[in-house]
C-alpha cells in the first residue's frame, strides 16, 4: 500500500543530516587528461621495481599510486606497444583488465541507461529450475579441451589470430534451429584477431548481452609463449557455449533479443569488447542488461562453488536482481566483492557506455595464480560446481531480464502473489530542502545493514524504473537504525519511490511505498 506523504517527521539533529557522508550510488569518472598519441592512449599499471629497471615508456604520465604500484598513461603510437603493456600489467596485479587502451576519439557515457528486467525479479518459477537441471560439466569440460589446442589464443600469434574461427564453428555446432540465428565474426579496427556475436532476434530490438573473452596471453614480448588460459577465459567462453546448448536443446525463446560474444584481445586493454560496445553506443542501439564471465573454473576449499558478484563497474540493480536469483534458485551460495587494483573485464566497456552491467567472478581474494601463464591448465581446476552455477545463472538472468516467453502464464500467477505478499512496513521517513531538492534520513529496524531505493512506474508493478541507489551511512538511536544523507534528491510532483531495508544476508526486511504530493 502506498503512502502518500509530504514529509514524515523524524527526531533527528541537523547537525546530523548536515555532515553526513553522501549516498552510495553510481559513479561516474570522466576520463583523464592524457598524452595522445597516433592510435590514443593506455592506461598501464607498473610495479615500484618495474619503474627501477628502466620499464617506464617514453610519454608516460604518472595516474595513481597504490600498494607499491604505479599508474601511468601513455601516449600509443604502435599497437603493439598494447601487447607489452598488458603483460606488464598483469605481472603488476595479477589481474585481467588492469590496463585500458582508449582510442582516439574515445569517451564516456555521461549517464546510465536503465531498463527493468522483463519478468519481476522476486518472481519464483518452479518451470526454470527444470531448465537448469540440463546443465552439464562434461560439455564444458569439451569446450575447454578445443580452445586448450591452441599453443595459445594470443591476439597477435598467427595461429591464436584464428581462435574466433574456433568459437564460431562450436557455437555453430550447437544449433538446432540455424534459421533462427546469425552468428558472425566481427572484424576490429585495432587488433587482427576476430570477435564472434551470436544473436537470437527476439519481437523487441531491445538486447541483452553474455560476454565472455576469446583470448590468451602469457608473455609481453613472445607472441608464441605457451597460454593454454583454460580458466582465463576458456571458462568463460564454456559457459556461455553450455548456455546455448541448453536454449537450443530446450528450443528456448524470448521477447528481447539476446545475444552471446566472444572478445577478441581483452588481455591487452579490453579492445574487442570497446570497440563494440563503442559501435553500438554510436547506433544507439538498445542494450537493455550485460553480463560478464571471465574465470570460473578455479577455487580454494573456503570458497568452493561460491559466486562473487563484483560491485566494480556494475549497475546495482542488477547486482540487487543477481543476489535475489541466487538466493531463490539455489541458496546462498554468493559473496559480494572487488576487484583489487582497478582491474576489470569486458563488462568495463559497456559500462562506460552507460550500459548496465553484472559480472559474477571467482574470489578475487584468493584468485589464480596460474593465470598468463603455462599452468592454467584443466589439471589446477575445482570440481566444478561454481562453473556449474554459472551456466545456471547465465540462464536465469536471460530468463528474467530477456522475457522467457514459456513463462508469460506463471508470471500471471506470480505477480498475484508478489501483490499478497507480507512485507513490513517498518520504515520512516524525514526530509528537509525546497524546490523538488530534498535530503532525507530514514529509520529503519535495528538490524537493518543498508536501503536501497529506486523510482518505480506503479504500486502493481515491481521492477525499478531507474537505477537502484544504496543508503548505507548509519547510526543506531534508542533502538532504532538512523539512515542518512546530504546527497540532493530530486521528488517532484507524483512520483512514485519504493524503499526496502535489507540485512546483513540481504534478506529484505521492510519496504515502504511513497508518492511525493506537493
Amino acid at each position: 500500500m502506498k503512502t502518500k506523504f509530504r514529509f514524515l517527521l523524524l527526531s533527528l539533529p541537523v547537525s546530523l543530516l548536515l555532515n553526513a557522508p553522501l549516498l552510495a550510488s553510481e559513479f561516474r569518472l570522466p576520463l583523464p587528461k592524457a598524452p595522445q598519441g597516433r592510435f590514443g592512449f593506455a592506461r598501464y599499471t607498473l610495479r615500484d621495481s618495474d619503474v627501477r629497471q628502466g620499464t617506464l615508456k617514453p610519454g608516460a604520465q604518472l595516474f595513481n599510486t597504490h600498494n607499491g604500484a604505479m599508474e601511468f598513461l601513455t601516449p600509443i603510437d604502435d599497437m603493439k606497444q598494447l601487447d607489452e603493456l598488458g603483460a606488464l600489467s598483469h605481472d603488476a596485479t595479477g589481474f585481467c583488465g588492469s590496463m585500458d587502451y582508449y582510442p582516439k576519439g574515445f569517451s564516456l557515457a555521461d549517464t546510465m541507461s536503465h531498463v527493468a528486467p522483463y519478468f519481476p525479479p522476486r518472481a519464483h518459477f518452479s518451470d526454470l529450475e527444470t531448465i537448469l537441471s540440463d546443465v552439464q560439466l562434461a560439455k564444458m569440460n569439451t569446450t575447454i579441451d578445443t580452445l586448450g589446442t591452441y599453443v595459445t589464443r594470443f591476439h597477435r600469434n598467427e595461429l591464436g589470430q584464428n581462435a574466433g574461427t574456433t568459437v564460431l564453428q562450436l557455437w555453430q555446432n550447437q544449433l538446432q534451429s540455424p534459421a533462427d540465428w546469425t552468428i558472425d565474426p566481427y572484424t576490429h579496427i585495432n587488433t587482427p584477431q576476430k570477435s564472434v556475436i551470436a544473436r537470437l532476434p527476439g519481437a523487441s530490438a531491445d538486447t541483452v548481452v553474455l560476454g565472455a573473452h576469446l583470448d590468451s596471453i602469457a608473455s609481453r614480448t613472445n607472441y608464441d609463449a605457451i597460454a593454454p588460459g583454460a580458466d582465463d577465459d576458456a571458462s568463460g567462453i564454456a559457459i556461455l557455449t553450455e548456455i546455448l546448448r541448453i536454449i537450443e536443446t530446450r528450443h528456448l525463446r524470448f521477447h528481447r533479443s539476446i545475444e552471446l560474444h566472444g572478445y577478441a584481445a581483452e588481455e591487452v586493454g579490453l579492445v574487442g569488447s570497446r570497440e563494440i560496445a563503442t559501435k553500438y553506443k554510436s547506433e544507439a542501439r538498445p542494450i537493455d542488461a550485460m553480463l560478464q564471465f571471465d574465470m570460473a573454473y578455479y577455487s580454494k576449499n573456503a570458497d568452493n562453488g561460491l559466486l562473487f558478484f563484483l560491485e566494480d563497474f556494475t549497475a546495482l540493480d542488477l547486482t540487487r536482481s543477481g543476489i535475489q536469483w541466487v538466493k531463490s534458485y539455489m541458496g546462498d551460495v554468493y559473496k559480494r566483492g572487488a576487484m583489487p587494483r582497478g582491474a576489470a573485464s569486458d563488462h568495463k566497456s559497456w559500462w562506460e557506455q552507460g550500459y548496465p552491467t553484472l559480472f559474477p567472478f571467482e574470489n578475487a581474494e584468493a584468485d589464480n595464480p596460474y593465470i598468463h601463464t603455462a599452468n592454467d591448465t584443466k589439471d589446477k581446476f575445482d570440481d566444478g560446481t561454481r562453473m556449474q552455477r554459472m551456466v545456471k545463472f547465465g540462464l536465469i538472468f536471460l530468463a528474467y531480464e530477456a522475457g522467457l516467453e514459456s513463462l508469460d502464464s506463471p508470471n500471471a500467477a506470480e505477480q498475484n502473489r508478489l501483490m499478497q505478499e507480507t512485507i513490513a512496513k517498518d520504515l520512516a521517513l524525514a526530509l528537509t530542502g525546497t524546490a523538488d531538492h530534498y535530503t532525507f534520513a530514514v529509520s529503519a529496524p535495528e538490524t537493518t545493514q543498508y536501503l536501497e531505493f529506486c523510482p518505480m512506474d506503479s504500486e502493481t508493478d515491481f521492477r525499478c524504473s531507474a537505477e537502484r541507489q544504496r543508503l548505507t551511512a548509519s547510526e543506531l538511536k534508542k533502538g532504532r537504525r538512523i539512515f542518512y544523507s546530504t546527497s540532493d534528491q530530486v521528488f517532484k510532483a507524483d512520483d512514485k519511490w519504493r524503499i526496502e531495508a535489507y540485512d546483513g544476508s540481504d534478506t529484505l526486511l521492510a519496504r515502504r511505498q511513497i508518492q511525493w504530493q506537493k
